[in-house]
Order: structure tokens, then sequence, then C-alpha cells
């Protein structure tokens, strides 16, 4: 990235709009690829289809998602590069100040 595009994103990322734009090409984004916001919590998609859950979590630039079928995280995280620079953390170990455990008996969330 050249200095220009680095100024003008870092520009960018202070405005008061951006967290709005963010979550607009977001929201618009995952409803093209058939998923429901939540109605409690807007920061909250789920797509289900019969068997198939898959269900995503976002927090300001943090994605956190996760479903029953492992094809299906492997399918979201290939889609979401493909249209989104990102980086993946692979298995959560914290997540806003939380600590999950995930083992074969389940998954253990403690602060």
């Amino acid at each position: 990235m050249d200095r220009k595009t680095y100024t003008l994103k870092k520009a960018l990322c202070g405005l008061k709009q951006t967290p709005w734009v963010w979550y607009s090409r977001l929201y618009k984004y995952l409803q093209k690829q058939g998923f429901k916001s939540g109605g409690a919590d807007y920061n909250l998609y789920i797509k289900a289809d019969e068997d198939d859950l898959l269900i995503i979590v976002v927090y300001m630039d943090y994605i956190m998602f996760g479903s029953n079928k492992n094809n299906l995280v492997e399918w979201f995280a290939k889609e979401m590069k493909t249209e989104f620079e990102m980086s993946m953390i692979e298995e959560l170990i914290f997540y806003l100040g939380l600590q999950i455990l995930q083992n074969p008996r389940g998954i253990f969330i403690s602060q």
C-alpha cells in the first residue's frame, strides 16, 4: 500500500460516519448471502437451512462466526476473504474480555 492510500484510509477511519458505512456494507453483503439479522441484536446474523446453522456476531470490525458444520465455516471464511480484506485467528480463545474454552464436553465461557 502506498503512502497516499495509507493516509487516505487513516483519515477515513476517523470520520464519524465510518462505522455506519462499514456496517451498511457488511449488512448488504450478508443479506445477499442469505443471512437474516437478529431481532434483538442487529449485530447477530443467522443463516439456517434444515440442519445447517451458521451464526455470525459483529463487534466493530471483529467478526466471530461458527457453525454446526465445518464446511459452512470454511465456505464463509472463503467468501468473506473474496469480498473483504481479512485475516483468520482460528479457534477462539479470548473475545471481548471473555475466555472461551472448547472441548468435546462443550463450550465454556468465563471472565
